[in-house]
């Protein structure tokens, strides 16, 4: 009995000891592919992002390169995926971006995705222009956006901290809707991404976190964060992201935000807060998600916050969108004067060159005068055909931008939209600050697409496959970045005067004083004063709390033309409201235009006001 006991413990110890082998050789096999070594660059991957059904924003994967020299700098280019397929519709072909890497030091390069499906696989390396034969083993999520375009499946991604329960927000979150919540359904479900690095370690751009409909996190944590990693998630609630913090009941103005009075009672223990575009949920129980009673918490929660982080497409197609922001208004072939020319081509090749050579009797001639005013016909249809345009492109631009004084930042939404009679080669240049979300993506399998190209080396430039000759490209826009421009307001002799410090031509000016009266000013020169007028008619008593949280859930190629039709839903005592048809936040990405309609509304907090931020 005793042996057979022996026997089984020995046989139970072998049997542990086996798997606990085959799960080193696995740990190894899996830590060594996403690492690898090419002479003096060794590449290692350390964020991956998990593959959660995300549908819009920016996914980041983060490599660290090591240049193990002791003398000679490399250059490096990361390319992903390194193996690119086609599989038909619009996709992204590759990621890329380059880094000069001294002698004995190590850098982390991060790639950004944008909302473009792709397939493929494996990270590549250039070594100073040369492609690496090997490659990083590497997992790049290849259905990112596809849901969004398609009109699918495109459910609630949250990004769920450390410290969250997140079994018990699962749980809770099966409970309310039926289903897991990594599950799919035809109606939208609530799925969860749980990130094991401590929040102090996120990262410190706000463009990693807008693929996610709201950040979970407690509040504790929050605090523990170092500032870059604050000002990044406060950056991204700007954009009209939502944060959900637990354990507190007022955001914190260590976490970069100012104190709001712009907020709502969402239930007993919970609130929100709006700032910029975005909102802020605060829960007072740091357990909110621990209790089968608060499915109506996290009902409320998923309509009145989650669910408004989503930003809505004006189109599906490149018609509709130019029908919707119209960058050119005739889209059309010039087929009037391609018919004068054939029209004149007949007539010279015709009656006129068979009458001039029988009055000079040198028929024969027409064996070669046929042929020389065809080619010339040719070449004047085809130099018609591309120059009744011109060389140059063109723009138009439609944005509304939140510019807290106080605080320094600007947010701003919005349209840009391109048209060019030529191919540009050098396709379209955005900053590092600037989510860009391409409309009329086609996303049928069966049909002939672009593939897309993106690198930032030196910004966020779109390389290839975004835009075409002749055919219009549209792109809604969210960016957050440092502003110090400004309005300065002062009463001189009983008059309210304004100054320009925005950079650019007021073309119209509302501001509201302290006591919540509303004044006009016209025309004024950046950097010049001018004395503004009280309108009777107008007062900020019917702001709404969340005005430019709906802008947000709107679609944005109304945007500028419904906040300047009602600025007193928009205005609050010490802010303003301005309207200049110059680039200010949103810089055309296409150079060398012959045309640039540009709108940009600005909505100022001049004292924090109570959208203060």
């Amino acid at each position: 009995m005793h042996r057979a006991i022996l026997r089984g413990r020995s046989a139970f110890r072998m049997s542990s000891l086996v798997w606990i082998m085959v799960l080193a050789f696995f740990v190894a096999v899996s830590g060594e592919s996403l690492a690898r070594t090419f002479g003096d660059i060794r590449v290692v991957a350390q964020d991956n992002p998990q593959n959660t059904g995300t549908t819009h924003g920016y996914l980041q994967y983060e490599f660290l390169v090591t240049n193990s020299s002791s003398s000679q700098t490399h250059e490096v280019t990361l390319e992903l995926p390194g193996n690119s397929y086609r599989f038909g519709g619009d996709a992204l072909e590759s990621i890329t971006r380059t880094r000069k890497i001294a002698a004995g030091d190590s850098v982390i390069m991060q790639l950004l995705q944008p909302p473009v499906p792709g397939s493929g696989d494996g990270l590549a390396v250039y070594i100073n222009g040369a492609r690496q034969k090997e490659m990083v083993s590497f997992s790049f999520r290849s259905d990112h956006g596809q849901n969004f375009y398609m009109h699918s499946g495109s459910g609630i991604v949250l990004r769920v901290s450390r410290d969250v329960n997140q079994g018990e927000l699962d749980s809770l979150i099966e409970k309310v809707w039926g289903s897991s919540s990594h599950g799919y359904r035809s109606t939208p479900t609530v799925k969860t991404n749980k990130t094991f690095k401590p929040v102090s370690e996120w990262p410190r751009n706000w463009l990693a976190y807008s693929a996610y409909d709201s950040i979970v996190v407690e509040a504790d944590e929050l605090d523990r964060a170092g500032s870059a990693v604050k000002q990044a998630v406060a950056d991204y609630v700007r954009a009209g992201g939502s944060l959900t913090v637990l354990g507190q009941s007022k955001p914190d103005p260590a976490w970069g935000f100012a104190e709001s009075s712009r907020e709502e009672l969402l239930q007993d223990g919970a609130r929100v807060s709006y700032v910029g575009f975005g909102s802020i949920a605060m829960l007072t129980d740091d357990n909110a998600f621990t209790s089968s009673d608060n499915q109506t918490l996290i009902r409320t929660l998923k309509d009145e916050v989650w669910d408004k982080s989503k930003p809505k497409l004006i189109a599906d197609s490149v018609q509709q969108a130019n029908n919707s922001f119209a960058v050119i208004e005739d889209m059309s072939i010039p087929v009037r004067g391609l018919f004068g020319l054939i029209l004149l081509f007949a007539v010279v090749m015709g009656p006129a060159n068979l009458f001039i050579l029988s009055r000079k009797k040198r028929r024969i001639y027409m064996l070669w005068t046929v042929p020389l005013i065809s080619i010339a016909a040719s070449l004047a249809v085809v130099f018609y055909a591309t120059f009744a345009e011109g060389w140059r492109g063109f723009a138009r631009h439609g944005a509304v931008t939140y510019l807290d004084q106080s605080a320094q930042r600007a947010s701003t939404v919005g349209i840009a939209a391109y048209y060019s009679p030529m191919t540009p080669s050098g396709g379209l240049h955005f900053d590092f600050e600037t989510a860009v979300l391409p409309v009329g993506l086609n996303r049928q399998h069966s049909s002939a697409g672009s593939m897309r190209t993106i690198d930032w080396t030196n910004d966020q430039h779109l390389k290839s496959g975004w835009i075409f000759a002749r055919v219009p490209a549209h792109f809604q826009l969210r960016r957050v970045g440092p502003s110090r421009l400004r309005m300065n307001f002062e009463r001189k002799d009983d008059k309210l005067h304004a100054g320009n410090g925005l950079g650019k031509d007021i073309h119209k000016l509302w501001y509201a004083d302290d006591a919540g009266d509303i004044f006009v000013a016209a025309d004024i020169v950046a950097g010049q004063e001018e004395v503004m007028m009280r309108d009777p008619n107008m007062s900020v008593a019917s702001a709404d709390s969340d005005a430019f949280r709906k802008v947000h859930e709107r679609r944005w190629n109304n945007a500028t033309t419904s906040v300047i039709t009602s600025p007193a839903s928009y205005l609050e005592p010490n802010s303003y409201m301005a309207i200049i048809r110059k680039p200010v936040f949103v810089e055309p990405a296409l150079t060398n235009l012959k045309e640039n309609n540009h709108m940009e509304v600005i909505i100022g907090s001049v004292k924090g006001g109570r959208n203060g931020s």
